[in-house]
């Protein structure tokens, strides 16, 4: 049985029996209420207390030596072949032969002086999940994947400048993993020491920074952390940070975010442009705002936004930075839910808001792939003051445009999957709402990002 399920039983038994005979001085109302608000997040610690208990041993062993194994040598390697049963000596070379490909005359050798047949073992590793570094839009992307999927953009083991380029642009990847990475899938030790963070390199810093306080890390040590080795892939790769890809926007202004009621109004009486012309000529009118300095009444520019599905991309490649310019992919994918359709949805659930459960006395709410918000924006109506939202977004330019017209909410460029990775299960069991209107394009190669392989296509 899965810990989850073990963990909701348990807190069902409590609940049912607290309820069934409270103790003196409880009421029944109130034992009620409290699991109603609070379930899920005593099931989701319960859930991280038993995991451990409840795992097989080579899952154990996987879970203990995570991003440890660029540390390994040959010589560590045969000190734990020494000591170990043959169950964990199979685990051993199996995880040595997929973590660590230099290491493979060595794991040959120790096969055979522990008499384990070696083919059975390369087989196995071809199973075992491992890090994987990629490359989509010039960023560095980590799948953890097994040996046999395909995966886009595999950087080659030889293209370390590749890396830490790439590297340099991705906003979530932490320390740890681009050490393991460097290490293992390009066997490079990084040396010790911290590199000075010049004039050129302070915005991304306060980038990173601002990426790590939407994760829920209030400390700065986080942030340093992720420039640091961020730096020094750099220098160890004797090269430069890339800077075409990219175009430094201007700061949405918190003062601008629109109200609830200016927004039901913007909902209520704005048009969408239809037509092909007029929703081009609407996008390049949202991107002309978006890199300009914040104005007030901006908003009704920037929601009047429909991304690009359907229209033309190279003539928005033609006249747009690089950066802002959509992948042939935005012709397919980008088609946002109709502003009616979410405003009834709005009005359908508001009177079930009140019953949702709190994290701090508000309704912690996620949209996992918000475009440029509509569905969002509807549940930001007089009536939904109680949410705070978290919405997540795949395409740059969509991402950036909600950042500037609803700078009072959380806005993440990121995948969903990359998202999860990034919070760590800070923040399991607080959310309350999750907005989202499936069904979405075929899932990509960021499904070999998912932590839990149980929910892998």
């Amino acid at each position: 049985m899965q810990a989850q399920d073990v963990a909701y039983r348990l807190v069902q038994g409590i609940r049912n029996a607290l309820v069934e005979n409270p103790p003196e001085g409880v009421e029944v109302t109130y034992a009620e209420s409290w699991f109603q608000r609070h379930f899920a997040s005593v099931q989701a610690m319960l859930t991280k207390t038993l995991s451990p208990l409840l795992q097989p041993l080579a899952e154990r062993l996987d879970h203990e030596n995570k991003l440890k194994w660029h540390l390994h040598s040959a010589a560590s390697v045969r000190a734990w072949m020494a000591k170990a049963v043959r169950e964990e000596q199979e685990w051993l070379l199996s995880r040595l032969l997929a973590h660590r490909p230099d290491l493979t005359e060595v794991a040959k050798e120790l096969a055979a002086a522990h008499g384990l047949a070696f083919e059975p073992l390369l087989a196995s590793s071809r199973t075992v999940y491992r890090l994987v570094p990629s490359v989509s839009e010039d960023r560095l992307v980590v799948f953890e994947a097994d040996g046999l999927t395909e995966l886009p953009q595999v950087l080659d083991r030889e293209d370390f400048v590749g890396f830490a380029k790439a590297a340099y642009w991705n906003d979530d990847a932490t320390e740890p993993v681009l050490t393991e990475l460097a290490g293992t899938w390009f066997g490079r030790t990084l040396p010790e020491g911290t590199l000075p963070i010049t004039d050129d390199h302070a915005e991304r810093r306060e980038q990173l920074l601002q990426q790590t306080r939407l994760e829920g890390i209030q400390t700065e040590e986080q942030a340093e952390s992720r420039m640091q080795i961020r730096l020094r892939l750099l220098s160890e790769a004797k090269t430069e940070a890339p800077r075409d890809r990219y175009v430094t926007l201007p700061k949405p202004d918190p003062n601008l975010a629109p109200t609830a009621r200016e927004l039901h109004e913007l909902l209520v009486r704005g048009e969408e442009p239809r037509t092909q012309h007029d929703r081009t000529l609407a996008n390049f009118q949202a991107i002309a705002v978006l890199l300009d300095k914040p104005k007030a009444g901006e908003a009704a520019t920037l929601i009047r936004y429909t991304g690009w599905g359907g229209l033309s991309v190279e003539t928005a490649k033609t006249y747009l930075p690089k950066a802002l310019a959509p992948d042939d992919k935005a012709i397919l994918h980008e088609y946002y839910t109709p502003t009616k359709l979410c405003l009834d949805l709005a009005h359908l659930l508001l009177p079930r808001i009140p019953q949702l459960p709190r994290h701090q006395g508000e309704v912690m709410a996620l949209e996992p792939s918000a475009g440029i918000g509509r569905l969002l924006n509807a549940f930001s109506i007089p009536g939904f003051e109680s949410l705070s939202f978290t919405a997540i977004e795949y395409s740059q330019i969509s991402a950036a445009l909600l950042r500037r017209m609803r700078p009072d909410i959380t806005v993440l460029h990121s995948s969903f999957e990359q998202w999860i990775v990034a919070t760590a299960g800070r923040l399991d069991g607080k959310f309350g709402l999750v907005l989202c209107n499936p069904p979405f394009g075929q899932r990509g190669a960021e499904f070999a990002i998912d932590p839990d392989t149980a929910f892998r296509e």
